[in-house]
């Protein structure tokens, strides 16, 4: 099984402005092109999330801690693991596999750099698989479907909320909640790999497992508890 996951973290630009280009890609993709398309996407059904108001969207997604003990007992300290905060048979209406390939074949492919960046992590060392940066190049279907099968690449999708609404509704409310900019990152690994180094991040990130499994490994950071620079691979 492959795996997935959806990072939150501090990012730049307003809501509005991610708004307004979101709506400008989404007219972007409606072209016609050659080939057969990836099956058509289903809606969400059921995410456990409650959209009600910025404050119920958060604690749905910390249930069944509270708010409280969350802010007392982990925030800026340590992590904490919720098991199934997004119902696990509708997780993947997040984002998904079929997301991308639907996504990649209706806008003729994902610009490396700007929406997308392709890599794996084998024998300590980390390696692009985007190409030549100058050369302008995008992840096209045949691709992303040569790099996942013989490459064994991890996928990581810039701000996905530009492509479904249902991520731009969670970022939105936890813009309103935390009183910050939220954006978000989407991984895409074939199962038994590897595309990023163990590291830090210097922003607060919440990790939703969408499809697959996945080990994890979390170490304490007694070296610089509160970073304010990203850290390089170790």
């Amino acid at each position: 099984m492959h795996s997935t996951k959806k990072r939150l973290r501090g990012t730049k630009g307003s809501l509005a402005s991610l708004a307004k280009r979101r709506r400008q890609l989404s007219k972007s993709t409606r072209c016609k092109d050659s080939g057969t398309p990836p099956p058509e996407l289903q809606p969400i059904v059921d995410t456990k999330l409650n959209f009600a108001t910025s404050s119920a969207l958060f604690e749905s997604l910390i249930s069944p801690h509270s708010v409280e003990t969350f802010f007392n007992d982990y925030w800026e300290q340590k992590p904490l693991i919720v098991k199934a905060a997004v119902t696990p048979s509708r997780a993947s209406d997040l984002f998904s596999f079929d997301d991308l390939r639907r996504l990649v074949w209706r806008t003729k492919g994902l610009s490396f750099g700007r929406h997308v960046n392709v890599c794996r992590y084998v024998d300590g060392k980390r390696e692009s698989l985007n190409g030549d940066p100058g050369s302008g190049g995008k992840l096209t279907l045949e691709k992303l479907e040569r790099l996942w099968r013989e490459k064994r690449a991890t996928f990581q999708v810039h701000q996905p909320q530009h492509f479904k609404d249902i991520l731009w509704r969670i970022l939105g409310h936890l813009e309103t909640y935390f009183g910050c900019l939220v954006g978000s990152n989407i991984y895409i690994t074939p199962a038994d790999a590897q595309g990023l180094a163990p590291h830090y991040d210097d922003v607060e990130v919440f990790i939703i497992q969408l499809e697959g499994s996945k080990r994890w490994r979390l170490y304490a950071n007694a070296h610089t508890p509160h970073p304010r620079i990203t850290a390089e691979s170790f």
